[in-house]
């Protein structure tokens, strides 16, 4: 419980909207109309821009030396030659206006970018960035009202940048942390995700060395299991080596800001003392459900089955249904497609490069086991016409359009059993939980004075 509150307290003073920002970087977030004027005379003229996006280092290092700059037009041409097929680098064209986010956030000359311009890799906070400014253009502007919110975003929004980005840079050099590269990969490759553990690696195996108030510090492989615990938001995948290294890094920004944050009296603060009281509950209630009830939480397949015919009536739907489908790869495809083909009079009508999609019409006859709830409650509530939000179907993503529905069946146990078994387990717990505040009442007799509310 401890470790879990001391990584709630990093969370709390390092997080954006958390103490330090609130208390040190919130009231300097501010654009005067000086700026936003200035800004908006600048916006007149736009560039088109292409711009390549390296995730990590270690993808850099496979195409290019970080070191050496990438100045020439022919130069930027061949870099986006050499990474076309490689899916973890994306390229972008894209119109920009002033400050030129993102780019601008980097760049110390953004009021002299000319055609040509060829410059990076530039160090991002979310990869490497190499750009070329390909065109200009000058257009008519919209009154100053009306790009008055707009403009204030986009240098609000840099303003933010660039302070996360200074302040990660300014702990990474504080920090000077050196990573042992072949300690991470051999952990990230023993990851099992069914478990979520790490078999056969040894707890003592240093991922890391470190600086911390003056001393060097190993972090091993015990101290990332411990992260993965109890952090309460990370991003990416245990199993990748590039990940653990981001992860890591967030480690040492949450240390160094939490040793900040109380230098600056968090823990006297009155919001701090309202909110880890709060999250300190949150823990402890927790910690006794760990103990007392979800040990004791389990549910045969007996018990589902009886659970289901005992509300058979919850999963009523159609009896047979006809839809037109459309399989994408992925969500954003879908979403895409979704928005050109509402557009459109009939489903089939006007294909064109952005919309296609795998098309096939399906009769379902219920009950049936071959469809997930996904798509059978999607099916569910349409009336015939309507086109689906995405749904996830296996590995792809459908736009189901209903074309005719009739009749009722019950959606059978197989598959709705995962949805059974969440709702009664969540039964089960709240029965148990009653059961033990009930005893825990017996035990410390609960007194209330009328008198004093």
């Amino acid at each position: 419980m401890e470790k879990q509150l001391e990584y709630l307290e990093r969370f709390y003073a390092s997080t954006v909207d958390g103490y330090l920002w609130n208390k040190k970087v919130k009231p300097h977030l501010k654009v005067n109309e000086e700026a936003l004027q200035k800004a908006y005379k600048r916006r007149e003229l736009g560039y088109d821009i292409e711009m390549i996006l390296i995730p990590t280092r270690e993808t850099l290092l496979e195409y290019l030396d970080p070191k050496v700059e990438v100045n020439t037009i022919e130069g930027f041409n061949i870099l986006k030659q050499e990474v076309d097929s490689d899916e973890r680098i994306k390229t972008y064209t894209y119109t920009s206006h002033y400050p030129f986010n993102p780019i601008g956030i980097y760049l110390e000359n953004v009021d002299q970018l000319n055609i040509g311009d060829v410059f990076g890799p530039l160090e991002t906070l979310n990869g490497f960035l190499i750009v070329h400014i390909a065109d200009s253009k000058r257009g008519p502007l919209r009154p100053y009202e009306q790009e008055k919110s707009i403009i204030e975003q986009d240098l609000l929004f840099g303003l933010k940048e660039k302070y996360i980005w200074e302040s990660q840079q300014r702990i990474f050099k504080e920090a000077n942390p050196i990573m042992n590269k072949q300690a991470i990969m051999e952990m990230a490759a023993r990851f099992d995700p069914d478990v979520k553990k790490w078999p056969g690696v040894d707890p003592e195996l240093v991922l890391m060395e470190y600086r911390f108030e003056g001393k060097k510090i190993p972090y091993t492989a015990s101290d990332f299991i411990e992260f993965s615990h109890h952090q309460p938001v990370f991003r990416g995948l245990l199993s990748n080596p590039n990940d653990m290294k981001k992860m890591m890094g967030n480690f040492l920004i949450g240390i160094y800001l939490l040793h900040e944050a109380k230098g600056m009296g968090m823990e006297e603060n009155e919001e701090y003392l309202h909110w880890i009281k709060y999250k300190k509950n949150g823990v402890f209630v927790h910690h006794f459900k760990q103990e007392k009830i979800f040990r004791e939480l389990k549910v045969s397949e007996g018990e589902l089955k009886e659970y289901y015919e005992s509300i058979q009536e919850k999963f009523l739907c159609f009896g047979e249904a006809k839809i037109a489908v459309y399989k994408y790869s992925n969500f954003q495809q879908a979403m895409d497609s979704r928005q050109l083909l509402q557009e459109q009079t009939q489903f089939h009508e006007k294909r064109t490069k952005e919309n296609i999609g795998e098309i096939e019409t399906i009769k379902i006859q219920m009950p049936n086991e071959q469809y997930s709830m996904s798509i059978i409650e999607a099916v569910s509530k349409q009336c015939p016409g309507e086109l689906s939000m995405p749904v996830k179907a296996g590995e792809s993503y459908w736009l189901v359009k209903l074309l005719s529905k009739s009749g009722t069946a019950t959606i059978p146990f197989p598959v709705v059993r995962n949805q059974i078994q969440h709702n009664f387990l969540k039964e089960k717990e709240s029965n148990m939980y009653d059961q033990q505040i009930a005893v825990l009442e017996e035990i410390y007799p609960i007194s209330v004075n009328l008198l004093d509310l």
